[in-house]
């Protein structure tokens, strides 16, 4: 059940960035790195086939799923690649949390 919880919440949360950066951000990450910048990254992401695009994504995921959710929402990357890498990834990472979170209130309690 906690699994689940954090599961969706997790994806919910992630898409909300994505949604965020793909509407405001674009503009704001113009001024803060320049649009020459997010046209190479734009150039990038084009070349990758979808299956190498979604495996960037799901390296990148455990590093920060915010950071990693709202970059990919300036690239052109479809909201659905995005999410079939975003499950991908959140299944290992949020089975991580919630065996790490679970291991440690064990200890404690145990203490």
């Amino acid at each position: 059940m906690l699994f689940s919880s954090v599961f969706f919440a997790s994806i919910i949360g992630c898409s909300v960035n994505f949604w965020i950066s793909r509407t405001l951000g674009r503009q704001i990450a113009e001024r803060l790195v320049g649009k020459t910048d997010l046209e190479q990254l734009d150039r990038f992401i084009d070349r990758l086939s979808a299956h190498q695009s979604i495996f960037y994504i799901i390296l990148l995921m455990p590093l920060s799923q915010d950071i990693v959710s709202y970059a990919v929402g300036l690239t052109r990357v479809n909201y659905w690649r995005f999410l079939v890498a975003l499950i991908v990834s959140a299944i290992a990472v949020v089975a991580a949390y919630v065996y790490l979170g679970s291991s440690l209130l064990e200890y404690f309690i145990q203490r």
